[in-house]
C-alpha cells in the first residue's frame, strides 16, 4: 500500500512539472490566442523539422555503414562512436559556434535545419549500427555466403528490418527539431523559425502571454503525441533508449563489417565533431588577444562573475535535477504513474524560463536569484529527459525487489534506505554530472531567467552575437573542459557513496 505521504509527494511533483504552463495561463488570465502568422509559423517549423529529420536519417544510414565496418576492433569502434556522439552530447552552443564560424553569413530556416542535422546524425549512426549488429547480423552473414550483393542486403534485409528503428528515430528527431530553442535563437535570424522562438519573441517583444500560452500548449500536445507514437511503434521503448549503452554482439563483428560495412560514411561520423573541435581549438592565440582588446582581461569582474555563475548554476542544476528524480522514485510510482512521467515531455524552454521569474518576484536582481532561477528551470527541462533515458528502466528493474521486501514486512523507510537508495546512488550522481556538463555551455535558459550575463555559456553567446568568434572559441573550450571536470567529479562522488 502507498502511504498518504507518498501520494501527496506525487501530486506535488505533478503540480511542479505543470507549473510553467499554469503560470503562463495565470499571467494571460486564461486567455489563449494564436498569432496572426500561425499558418506561416507552422510551415516554417514543420518544414525545417521534416528536412532536418530526413537529412539526419539518410546521413545516419551512411554513418552506420562505416561504424559496422569498424566493428572488428572494439577499442577503435568505441573511439569512432565517441566522435559520432560528441555533437549530440556537447552543449548546443559548441555546435552553434562551429556553424557560425564556418558559415558566417548563413542564417534562417535552412541554417537551423543544417545545424540540427549536424547535431543528430552521429547519434542516429550509432543507434542504427548497433541495431544492425545486434538483431540482424546472423541473417546477413548467411545471405552473404549464399551470394547476395551488399546493395541487395541493404535493400532487401537491413532497411526493411529497421522499420521500427526508423520510425522511432524519425519521431524523436522530428519533434526535438520542432521544439528546439538554443539553435534557432542564434541561427534563425530575426524570424521565428520554431514554436520556441515564437514564444520567446511573443513575450520578450510584445508581452503577449496569451499567444505564448496558446503556442506552448499546442507544442505540448504535439510532443505528447510524439511520445505516444514512439511507444505505439515500438512496444519496448527501453530497448531503443538502451541501444547507446549495450555492447553484447550476437555475431562476429569482423564478419558483419566485411558483409555490409562501408567507408563511405566516414565523413558523417567525424564531420560533426570536426566542426565543434576545429572551430573551438583553431583560434586560441587570436582568442586570447581578442579577450584583451575587449577589456575582459583588464576588468576581470565579468569573467569572474561568469566563472562563479557557471559553477553555481551547473552544480545546483545537477543536484536539483537528480534530487527531483530521486524524490519521484521514493513515491513508489505505479505503472500508470511511470507511464505519465514517460509521456510528459520537457516543457517549453521559453515558457519555463519566463515562469522561473516567479522565483524572487519583486526582489531586486541578485546573483542568488539568477542562479536559483536557472537551476530550477534546468531541473524542469532535464528531469523528464533523464527519466526516460535511464531512471524508468532502473526503477522497473527494482519492482520485483520492492515487492519481495514488502512481502517480508519491510516498511517504506526501510525499502527506501536499503533497496532504492543504494542502487540509485550511481544514477543520481550520473544524472547530476550530465546536467552539470550541459549547463556549463547553456545560454538559452539563462538568457531569459537571469537579469544579466552571468554564466560562461551566456558570456560565449554575447561574444558570438558581437562576432568576436575567436574570443568565444576560447570561452567555449573552457566550458567543455569545465563541464567534463564537473561530470567526472559527480560520477566519482557516486562511486565513493556507492561503496
Amino acid at each position: 500500500m502507498i502511504s498518504r505521504r507518498h501520494t501527496i509527494f506525487w501530486w506535488a511533483l505533478v503540480a511542479l512539472f505543470l507549473f510553467p504552463y499554469v503560470f503562463s495561463l495565470l499571467i494571460s488570465s486564461g486567455a489563449l490566442r494564436l498569432p496572426a502568422d500561425f499558418f506561416e509559423l507552422c510551415m516554417r517549423s514543420f518544414s525545417q523539422a521534416l528536412v532536418s529529420t530526413l537529412l539526419t536519417i539518410v546521413l545516419g544510414i551512411l554513418g552506420a555503414a562505416f561504424l559496422v565496418k569498424s566493428a572488428s576492433n572494439a577499442r577503435r569502434l568505441s573511439w569512432w562512436e565517441g566522435l559520432a556522439l560528441l555533437p549530440s552530447i556537447a552543449p548546443s552552443s559548441a555546435m552553434v559556434f562551429g556553424f557560425m564560424d564556418l558559415f558566417p553569413n548563413f542564417r534562417g530556416v535552412w541554417a537551423v535545419t543544417a545545424a540540427h542535422a549536424l547535431i543528430s546524425m552521429g547519434f542516429v549512426s550509432v543507434i542504427l549500427s548497433r541495431a544492425i549488429r545486434e538483431r540482424i547480423g546472423a541473417s546477413l552473414e548467411l545471405a552473404w555466403v549464399e551470394g547476395a550483393s551488399q546493395w541487395m542486403m541493404w535493400r532487401r534485409a537491413i532497411l526493411p528490418s529497421l522499420k521500427s528503428d526508423f520510425f522511432a528515430v524519425f519521431v524523436t528527431i522530428f519533434f526535438s527539431s520542432l521544439a528546439s530553442f538554443s539553435v534557432p535563437l542564434l541561427l534563425g535570424g530575426s524570424q521565428a523559425v520554431t514554436f520556441e522562438t515564437a514564444i520567446h519573441y511573443a513575450i520578450r517583444l510584445e508581452n503577449a502571454w496569451d499567444i505564448a500560452a496558446a503556442l506552448s500548449i499546442f507544442q505540448l500536445a504535439l510532443l505528447v503525441s510524439a511520445v505516444a507514437l514512439v511507444r505505439f511503434g515500438r512496444q519496448d521503448e527501453a530497448v531503443f533508449l538502451r541501444h547507446i549503452a549495450r555492447h553484447k554482439e550476437s555475431v562476429s563483428r569482423a564478419g558483419i563489417g566485411r558483409v555490409v560495412g562501408s567507408f563511405t560514411g566516414l565523413p558523417v561520423v567525424v564531420f560533426g565533431s570536426a566542426v565543434v573541435l576545429f572551430s573551438i581549438l583553431r583560434h586560441p592565440f587570436e582568442g586570447w588577444a581578442q579577450l584583451k582588446t575587449s577589456g575582459l582581461l583588464e576588468t576581470t569582474d565579468t569573467l569572474w562573475l561568469a566563472l562563479q555563475g557557471g559553477l553555481a548554476t551547473s552544480t545546483l542544476a545537477g543536484v536539483l535535477t537528480s534530487s527531483l528524480l530521486m524524490i519521484f522514485a521514493f513515491t513508489y510510482p505505479s505503472d500508470s504513474k511511470m507511464r505519465w512521467m514517460s509521456a510528459y515531455v520537457a516543457p517549453s524552454t521559453a515558457i519555463t524560463g519566463f515562469a522561473t521569474l516567479a522565483i524572487g518576484w519583486g526582489q531586486a536582481p541578485s546573483f542568488f536569484w539568477d542562479v536559483l532561477r536557472i537551476a530550477v528551470g534546468a531541473a524542469f527541462l532535464f528531469a523528464p529527459v533523464l527519466w526516460r533515458l535511464r531512471w524508468e528502466t532502473e526503477l522497473r528493474q527494482m519492482n520485483g525487489q520492492i515487492q519481495v521486501a514488502r512481502t517480508l514486512g519491510a516498511n517504506h523507510k526501510l525499502i527506501s534506505l536499503r533497496v532504492l537508495l543504494p542502487q540509485l546512488w550511481p544514477t543520481f550522481f550520473w544524472s547530476g554530472g550530465l546536467v552539470s556538463f550541459w549547463m556549463w555551455g547553456d545560454y538559452a535558459l539563462g538568457s531569459i531567467a537571469a537579469s544579466r550575463s552571468m554564466t560562461i555559456g551566456m558570456l560565449a553567446k554575447s561574444l558570438m552575437e558581437s562576432y568576436r568568434l575567436e574570443a568565444a572559441s576560447l570561452v567555449l573550450a573552457f566550458s567543455l573542459v569545465a563541464g567534463a571536470i564537473s561530470y567526472r567529479l559527480f560520477t566519482l562522488g557516486g562511486v565513493r557513496v556507492g561503496r
